[in-house]
Parts: structure tokens; sequence; C-alpha cells
């Protein structure tokens, strides 16, 4: 399957997944309350901490193992891979049950006791479920792939709305979250096993070694960035109320269109990279993944500046107006976005130099904790404490990126000023600020803020439009990539009326 088409479907599943998730929180907040919403996502956050930190990114080797090694070894990748995935899993269950009632006292909530307990059941089935679309996408069926990750988020919301609208307690909840990914993850291993022909299973000491190798650096690269990504949000759950906590996590993220696109265009690349390294040609890699993060600008520089404008009335119109405050934190992570365009790590993974992602994970690590608990702990449980987090994982961004720049420079023997299009891109983001420019300082009248965020969208995407073929700046198959989703959609539709 080409990159692009492969691009496409896995992005199409990715932001269906994303936005899925998003919906489930704005449903959330209109059936329960702020407490019993943050100790929801408290819950949620432990699990993703946890499973962060005692993580070897075994998921994300198959990426390279597997089309490299062929089909020969694809059942040794899958056996060894998946054996040592549920050994980590024990050691994540057994933290979040051992550790339930430490955490409940860090974070002023008995209540998560229970829920904790119940959850460490979680890890062995979605760790489990986690290798499914990696191993589909590594061998060329991102369709499948989607499928299974879009299946999981709809099971997932399902659920959680039917139990917490029935009058069920999130005791409930959990243990019916858990069951249903059960029973995904075991369809899923039984495809992979399906799709992985030839020899008995067993574990390749030789290629084990190899497959830790490639992964150590991934580990500590996941460790640091977990703790880089959580950390605020545990600052917010020690210095605040879990009702706080709820209002700051619904502000408290990166938008989800970064892996709506450069994620899942990273996915797809990162085949086709693997070979190209393999072959020796190390500027045609640079020249795909530049051109990859030239067409992710054109998506992520106008949500940049868009969601900017219109953050407050956005977190309101999703949340409510007890929501408000997640407008601040929302707004300062949307600084990162721009950094974002492309993902820096898959030009290291794909030559197999990783150690510099390791090395760029522990400086924004190192950044987030000075910055965001000096601002913390300064602030007083005010408003600069409140956003002191999110402020802190803004300049870990910054310094993260200065420095994988500098060691993609080292590596690929390209000038600085070369190492990304600096001038295209440059381009795309003052069409985008002129854009958000216009739509800010024109003033609609007082109308419902849903016809108004309708009406600005509408008009900032088609001024974006009209000012990018207006001056030839898209190319012509990034025209065809913009209108992509609407030919797809009017042939299926043509389909349907036939």
């Amino acid at each position: 399957m080409r990159i692009r088409t492969r691009s496409f479907v896995i992005m199409l599943s990715n932001s269906l997944s994303m936005i899925s998730m998003m919906v489930l929180g704005i449903i959330l907040v209109r059936l329960i309350d702020k407490q019993t919403f943050g100790t929801y996502r408290q819950v949620k956050m432990v699990y993703l901490f946890l499973a962060g930190v005692v993580s070897l990114q075994l998921s994300e080797s198959l990426y390279y193992f597997i089309p490299k090694f062929g089909l020969e070894h694809r059942r040794t990748i899958v056996t060894q891979t998946f054996l040592f995935t549920m050994a980590l899993s024990f050691i994540i269950g057994a933290a979040m049950f051992f550790g339930a009632e430490f955490i409940a006292r860090r974070f002023h909530n008995p209540g998560l006791v229970p829920l904790l307990r119940i959850f460490s059941l979680y890890p062995f089935v979605e760790r489990a479920l986690k290798l499914v679309p990696a191993f589909m996408i590594s061998i060329d069926r991102p369709i499948r792939a989607g499928v299974y990750t879009l299946t999981m988020t709809i099971c997932h919301i399902g659920i959680v709305v039917i139990m917490v609208g029935a009058g069920f307690g999130l005791r409930a909840v959990m243990l019916s979250i858990v069951l249903i990914t059960s029973i995904v993850a075991l369809v899923g291993c039984i495809d992979m096993v399906r799709f992985s022909p030839f020899k008995n299973w067993r574990i390749d000491l030789s290629l084990l070694k190899e497959q830790f190798h490639y992964t150590w650096p991934l580990l500590a690269t996941t460790i640091v960035g977990t703790i880089n990504l959580q950390y605020g949000k545990i600052l917010i759950s020690s210095f605040f109320e879990p009702s706080t906590y709820a209002v700051y996590s619904c502000g408290a993220i990166q938008l989800p269109i970064v892996g709506m696109v450069t994620v899942s265009v990273a996915a797809a690349m990162m085949p086709s990279l693997v070979v190209i390294m393999n072959e020796g040609r190390m500027h045609d890699a640079l020249n795909m993944w530049q051109e990859a993060a030239r067409k992710c600008s054109l998506i992520i520089f106008p949500c940049f500046v868009f969601f900017f404008v219109i953050g407050y009335d956005l977190m309101v119109l999703l949340y409510g107006s007890e929501y408000s405050m997640a407008s601040w934190p929302f707004r300062i992570y949307l600084f990162s976005l721009p950094l974002r365009v492309a993902v820096y790590a898959t030009m290291f993974r794909a030559v197999g130099q990783t150690r510099s992602i390791a090395i760029g994970a522990v400086v924004a690590l190192v950044l987030n904790v000075v910055v965001s608990t000096t601002l913390v702990i300064l602030g007083r449980k005010g408003i600069v404490s409140y956003i002191g987090p999110s402020i802190g994982a803004v300049v870990a961004t910054i310094g993260s990126w200065i420095y994988l720049l500098c060691q993609l420079r080292r590596i690929t023997s390209v000038p600085f000023s070369r190492i990304m299009r600096w001038k295209e891109l440059g381009q795309i983001l003052m069409v985008s600020i002129i854009c958000g420019v216009i739509i800010f300082v024109v003033r609609l009248p007082d109308w419902p803020t849903t016809i108004k965020l309708a009406i600005q969208a509408a008009s900032y995407f088609v001024f974006f439009l009209v000012v990018l073929l207006s001056t030839r700046m898209l190319k012509e198959d990034e025209k065809h990539m913009l209108f992509l989703p609407f030919k797809f959609l009017m042939k299926k539709f043509r389909r349907v009326k036939s």
C-alpha cells in the first residue's frame, strides 16, 4: 500500500479514536459531578503513568523488526514480544494493586483505593491489545489496524456511557472496561497468530538481545516522556482537590491533531524509512521526512492558530461554564504544537540510533520538573500554580526539540539551515496567523456559541485555503491530499445512491 494511502487510513482511524475519547469526557462531565469525574481521570492517569514508566516500547519495536527480518522470523518476534509484554504488565498491575493506598493518600482521595485495585487487571489485556495495531501496520495491513483501534475505542466509550447513564458506580465501570478490553484483545492476539506462519513458538536469544538493544533507549525515552507528560497532572492532583484536577485535565491536553496527523504519518513511513536507511540512502530518507513535515504543517499550523483564538469559547461549549478555567492550560499547551509538525524520533529509530531520543527526553524532563515545580510552589495555589505545569511542559518541548534537531544535523551531515524546510514552514505559519487575526478582529453578533464557532471555523479554513491556492503555495499532491477526504466521501455517497 502506498505511504500516502497508508497514512490516510491510519490517520482516519486514529483521529476517530482520539475524537471519540474527547467526546467521552464531554459526555461524562454532564453525567457525573466534578469530584467523581476527577477520580475517574485520576485512575486513568495513574495507569498511563505506570504503563509509560514500566514499558520497553515493545510494540514500537515491531515497526522495525518485522519489516527487517521478514516472514520467516515473524512468529519468533511475536512470541517473545508478547511474553515480555505480559511480564511487564504484571509489574504494572502489582504496582497499582499494592500501591493503591499510598497513591490515594498522596492525591487526598481515599475513593481511589478500590478503583485502582480493580483496574490493576487492565494492563494485561490493554498491553496485549496495543501490540495488534503495530503488528498489522508492520505487515502493511493498516485497515485491519484501524479496525482494532476503532473497535476498542467504541467499546470503551459505549460501556462507560451505558454504565454511568444506568446509575452504576465507578467500580462497576472499571470492571466493565477490563472485561470488554479482554474480549477485543483475545480476538486481536488470535489474528496475530494467524498472520504469523512458519516454525514453532520460541524465543531467539540473539534476536531478543538485538530487540532489547533497540528498545532500551526507547524505554528511557518513554519513562522520561511519560513523567514529562503526566508530571503536571500529578502536581495538580497533589496540590489541589480532585475537582480542580477534573478542570485542569480537560484543558491540559495535547491537541489530538498531533496523533491524528504526525503520529499516523510517522507510523506509515516507518517501514519504508527502515528499508531506505538499510540501503544507505540517508538523504532520500531525510527528504521523505521533510516532505511529510511540510504536509503535516498544512493541518497543524492552522489548527494551532484557530484553536488558540477560540480556546475559551471551546472549553465552555464542550464542558460547561464550570470548566471555563480549562482554557488556560489548553491555550498554553497549544504553543508546543508548531514544533510537532514531525515526529523527530522517527529518523533516529529508522537508522537504529535511538540513544539521542532518550537524551532528548531527559532534557525535556529536567526542564519540565524544574520549571513546573518552581511555578507551582511559588504560585501558592493561585493562578500561577494552576498554569505552572502547562508552562513547564511547553518549555520542555522546546528544549527537546532543539536538542533533537542538533543531533539530526549531526547524523545526516546536513547544515542546520537545511535540516528542515524553514522557509516553507514559515510561510505556512504566517498564512495561518494572518487568517487567525482576521477572525479574531471581526466580531460576530451575540449568537449562540455553537453557531459562532461554526462560522469562525468555516471562515478561517476557507481563508486559509484560498490564500494557499491563490499564492500557489500548494503542490499538486498536497491539493489532492487536502481534497482526498471529500473525494472519498463523495465516492462512497455515489455508491450508496446507485
